[in-house]
């Protein structure tokens, strides 16, 4: 029965999205000692090399009133390469507010209202943004949510997507 089909797929989904929200809170409380309003609760090892040119590139954004957006993605599709820690550890260097868990999310909507609380200096991060990936680019929430992320840009917002492959 294609209800009961359809049921099966989306508590798997929801399954997913609460295994990868206590994946990427685990991951920030590890990488963290504690969020906090400044980068230097990383350990020193931890922190961003500011000649990092990542860093430079940012900097240079929010110089110009500019929004940073990063895309973080694996060949082929490939697990476990780092892409979220990766993501995570650039909020908790880069969000001058403290990055937490709160500001990482999984669904295109709730990024668009995320975005649109934030204040200058936040980072947020959409971890595993497959929805968007180019064999769904002509879809409804592929379309809107690109065409919501490109007028989004001039709130010195630093917005990280991880994608799982480059197609």
């Amino acid at each position: 029965d294609s209800t009961n089909l359809r049921r099966q797929y989306n508590n798997t989904l929801e399954r997913s999205a609460t295994k990868r929200r206590k994946s990427l809170r685990d991951l920030t409380r590890k990488i963290s000692k504690k969020s906090s309003t400044r980068s230097s609760d990383l350990s020193k090892k931890n922190e961003i090399n500011p000649k990092a040119p990542i860093h430079k590139f940012r900097r240079g954004r929010q110089a110009q009133g500019r929004d940073t957006k990063i895309i973080i993605t694996s060949r082929n599709s490939t697990t476990g390469t780092g892409k979220t820690t990766l993501a995570v550890w650039l909020a908790l260097n880069w969000d001058q507010h403290g990055f937490d868990v709160s500001k990482a999310t999984l669904e295109p909507q709730s990024y668009i209202n995320r975005y649109l609380e934030t204040m200058p200096g936040e980072v947020l991060i959409m971890d595993e943004a497959e929805q968007l990936d180019s064999r769904r680019s002509m879809s409804n929430t592929n379309v809107e949510f690109a065409d919501r992320w490109q007028q989004l840009r001039y709130r010195q917002v630093d917005s990280i997507l991880t994608l799982p492959t480059s197609s």
